[in-house]
């Protein structure tokens, strides 16, 4: 799945940058694969996992 797709109004750079925070700060987990093209794959830590509460509760 790729976020692009689910975000057609983000640019990629800003994307990719926000992407690179969250995995600095622990809140997402990110693969590359050794692969053609390149595949990268980004998952919720435990951290993000129990922020989804906390991001829930906002959005109402």
């Amino acid at each position: 799945m790729e976020p692009v797709k689910f975000l057609p109004k983000a640019s990629r750079r800003l994307l990719d940058t926000q992407l690179t925070q969250l995995v600095e700060h622990g809140i997402l987990s990110k693969t590359t694969f050794d692969e053609k093209p390149s595949k990268v794959e980004y998952k919720l830590t435990h951290l993000g996992e129990s922020l989804i509460p906390v991001i829930e509760s906002t959005a109402k």
